[in-house]
């Protein structure tokens, strides 16, 4: 079960002759986003489509229950999801201007020194690192620090417990989680050959 959400990965892909302008028109998205009011309702809208959708899904189900049962200072214990009464209705009826509120996340979240691109194409390395330059080279860097999370989700309590899940979809599955330490910051160091003992 993945523990690390605080990555959004945004991928596409387009015909080898409309790289250039498609990645023109994806750069912009971090250059200069228009965070339109319809447009936030847009996507809420669909949000909420999908978390209709993930009610009925066992997966999903099972994934939230894991947030659930998780160290509550923990960041992962936060809701996966959101719909339309959480992100919008209820909101707005306490008068929070809620595009306001995505254009403030963007501002406190996005910067170029966050980020990383990854580009394939049929040019050459030069050609396509000239390009990215030349389109990317605006996205704001605002230095922001790195974000760090306490690394304990699940507390000595929240482990060896049994759940048992009645799922939406026939069917009978045993899973078994283990709770590990984060590697992200481990993952320039070299792996250690170990010695089979065969």
């Amino acid at each position: 079960m993945p523990l690390n959400k605080q990555d959004t990965n945004y991928q596409f892909d387009v015909n080898a002759d409309s790289l250039e302008p498609a990645l023109d028109r994806f750069a912009q998205f971090f250059i200069c986003p228009l965070i339109s009011a319809d447009g936030v309702e847009r996507e809420i809208k669909a949000v909420d489509s999908e978390h209709g959708k993930n009610l009925v899904a066992d997966a999903w189900r099972q994934h939230q229950l894991a947030k659930h049962t998780a160290n509550k200072g923990h960041p992962y214990a936060k809701f996966f999801t959101g719909n339309l009464e959480t992100l919008m209705t209820a909101p707005t009826a306490a008068g929070v201007d809620v595009r306001a509120r995505v254009a403030e996340f963007h501002a406190r979240h996005y910067s170029a020194n966050l980020m990383r691109l990854a580009v394939y194409g049929k040019e050459t390395l030069d050609e396509l690192e000239a390009m990215v330059r030349s389109q990317f080279g605006a996205v704001a860097n605002n230095n922001l620090p790195v974000p760090s999370f306490p690394e304990d989700v699940f507390l000595s309590e929240h482990l060896g417990c049994l759940l048992r899940v009645v799922p939406v979809r026939e069917g009978h599955v045993l899973q078994m989680d283990w709770d590990t330490p984060p590697t992200d910051k481990l993952y320039k160091q070299p792996f250690p050959l170990l010695s089979s003992p065969y």
